[in-house]
């Protein structure tokens, strides 16, 4: 099976919609720098995120993200950091084959459901860049369409 497709049936909705939110939308949005793509996937109001910075130092670990609009900001300047990156294989094939969801809990209108990153990018003449943490995504069922509202990210694995 190809890695980039959702590996659930339409039978799934929920985690068959979820996938392609949190994987295929997402990492085709941020590897052509277009949050627009995925503007609407997220709810504004009461949106907000922790950091954890990739940091097993509880104190390290922060309110990262007051709104939507600190979150897009930080987002369109990873996407624009990352475009600038020599890499010696196609990063999209390495996104999806060392991302999974897993964890899932789906109450109601309600779901959280953790995104886990275990692998590494190999870089022109650089050390590789360790993809090694999980986030948990806070999604709420909105106008019968799943709706970001929120994180915990960057939790070192």
């Amino acid at each position: 099976m190809l890695k980039n497709l959702n590996p659930f049936t339409p039978d799934y909705k929920d985690q068959f919609e979820i996938w392609d939110l949190l994987i295929r939308r997402d990492f085709e949005a941020f590897l052509q720098q277009d949050w627009e793509a995925i503007a609407e996937d997220y709810l504004a109001d009461g949106f907000y995120g922790l950091d954890f910075k990739k940091s097993t130092i509880e104190s390290n670990w922060k309110l990262g993200y007051a709104n939507l609009e600190t979150y897009r900001k930080e987002w369109i300047k990873e996407s624009e950091r990352f475009k600038q990156i020599s890499f010696l294989v196609n990063p999209r094939n390495i996104l999806y084959e060392c991302c999974r969801l897993e964890h899932w809990q789906i109450m109601d209108s309600k779901c959280s459901v953790h995104k886990v990153f275990n692998g590494s990018l190999p870089v022109h003449e650089a050390d590789p860049i360790l993809l090694r943490w999980r986030s948990i995504f806070l999604l709420q069922r909105n106008n019968y369409k799943w709706k970001i509202t929120g994180f915990i990210g960057y939790m070192n694995l």
